[in-house]
């Protein structure tokens, strides 16, 4: 027989043989001992021992159970999945992942369920997988696998980047602009195009810049927009408008000193045959004159010299304006230009503001500026309906008259201030007004009440002189 070291012993056999299963790890010594089989009670010592060491048998981790969750969904839609159900052969705690099928995987945890969107379109295998949370190298077969049909999400393209280029050109000038940073939110590739302002658009390519060319002088507003390539129709919004200033065709020529000789530019009936610019040395400031422009004096004599400088004796500018670039002066008042010249001006953003850290700083100032001509006839100034370049800082107008001009700000606060104060007179007036009448009505009345009561007591007066006598 043998004695299996855990208190526990083989029956007595005729076999020198036996096999044992231990119930715990642990180190053991297995002794043997022998007897006769004719005299039972005699019995051998016990032989020496044999020292055997039993491990524990290896954890299992059983597969969790079958992927829960939608079969279907969007690309880039978050969708939760569940699973559960297995166990450690050892009661461990246990952690859970998922395969989602794409190449991913979601992290260990002991969470039985987590999220995941699919980036592209597909029909993907969900499974799940669990691993010993104390020996993390103890891991269960997947389970097995959800089908989830992953659709394409609908295309869309964001508004691409407001055109940039040229804030200024003459018609008939060729410009170019560019734009970009659209995308599909597929990574589809993508085409642009511009809408011009002017009642047309370029073509749609691939390009991100094009060309145009404007044939008539005036403000556009440039606008650009995306599209799939792949699929034409998903088209994007269209974007922020760029505002280019369009002039008429003009040729720039030398200035002197803001002078300019006209004799070869305008014929003997005061018409330039060809276009004319001048601008006084060093400065921004400048007229166009148009091609077939008819320039005369007072006397409707054609005028030889067209000038444009800085006045020399400027008017006082009322209380209620601010000056914001210097007084030019054009020819003078008697001139007529038919059609009208476009003069430009630059102003000065610190002029008569006194800087950011003045108490009379204006912010936005160029939503007020105009160029103003002053009537002297009048002696006030004239607002001129104005165009404002912040990138180029100058204000463009049409003048069909020489004389002087310049870029003020009218103050539109104090022009409130005094239509509260209209207001406030307006309301004393009207209440004055009302006061005055409701007591004229009541003397009115007074004065009715006291002959009604005299017509009553003359009447009882003639009434009782008719009386029978004895009455």
């Amino acid at each position: 027989r043998f004695d299996w070291g855990d208190g526990t012993r083989s029956d007595w056999s005729s076999a020198d043989s036996a096999s044992y299963a231990w119930s715990g790890e642990g180190p053991y010594n297995i002794r043997t001992q022998a007897r006769s089989a004719a005299q039972p009670s005699v019995v051998s010592n016990w032989s020496s021992s044999k020292n055997i060491s039993i491990e524990p048998p290896p954890e299992i981790i059983s597969a969790p159970n079958a992927v829960t969750g939608p079969s279907s969904g969007k690309m880039e839609q978050s969708l939760t999945y569940s699973t559960g159900g297995a166990s450690s052969s050892y009661g461990h705690s246990l952690q859970y992942r998922f395969d989602w099928g794409d190449g991913t995987q979601s992290a260990w945890s002991s969470v039985t369920s987590a999220s995941h969107y699919w980036l592209r379109p597909g029909t993907f295998n969900v499974r799940a997988e669990t691993r010993c949370a104390t020996h993390v190298n103890i891991v269960s077969a997947l389970s097995s696998g959800k089908t989830v049909t992953i659709e394409p999400s609908p295309e869309t393209i964001n508004t691409p980047n407001t055109p940039s280029g040229s804030s200024e050109g003459d018609a008939g000038q060729n410009l170019s602009y560019t734009t970009g940073g659209a995308l599909s939110n597929l990574g589809h590739i993508l085409q642009y195009r511009f809408d011009w302002g002017d009642r047309t658009q370029s073509q749609w390519s691939a390009a991100t810049s094009a060309p145009h060319t404007w044939t008539s002088p005036g403000a556009y507003s440039i606008k650009s927009q995306a599209r799939c390539a792949t699929h034409p129709n998903i088209v994007s919004t269209w974007s922020a408008g760029k505002t280019v200033a369009i002039t008429a065709t003009s040729t720039p020529i030398p200035a002197s000193a803001g002078d300019i000789e006209v004799g070869g530019g305008v014929d003997g009936s005061g018409d330039t045959p060809t276009a004319l610019v001048t601008a006084p040395i060093g400065s921004k400031n400048k007229i166009r004159i148009l091609q077939n422009t008819i320039a005369l004096n007072a006397d409707g004599i054609p005028l030889t010299t067209i000038q444009l400088k800085p006045a020399e004796e400027p008017p006082e500018i009322p209380g209620n304006r601010q000056l914001f670039s210097d007084i030019m002066y054009l020819s003078s008042d008697e001139v007529t230009f038919s059609p009208p010249v476009i003069i430009t001006i630059v102003y000065d953003p610190s002029l008569g503001s006194g800087g950011n850290n003045s108490d009379n700083y204006i912010p936005n100032v160029e939503s007020g500026l105009g160029i103003a001509y002053f009537d002297p006839e009048n002696e006030q100034w004239i607002d001129y309906e104005s165009i404002v370049n912040t990138d180029t800082l100058t204000v463009t107008a049409q003048t069909a008259n020489g004389g002087l001009f310049a870029v003020l700000y009218q103050d539109t606060r104090t022009s409130i201030v005094w239509a509260l104060m209209g207001v406030i007179v307006l309301v004393v007036v009207a209440l004055a007004l009302i006061a005055f009448f409701t007591i004229t009505r009541k003397e009115e009345l007074l004065l009715a009440t006291q002959l009604i009561k005299a017509k009553i007591g003359q009447t009882i007066t003639r009434k009782s002189t008719r009386q029978p006598p004895g009455e």
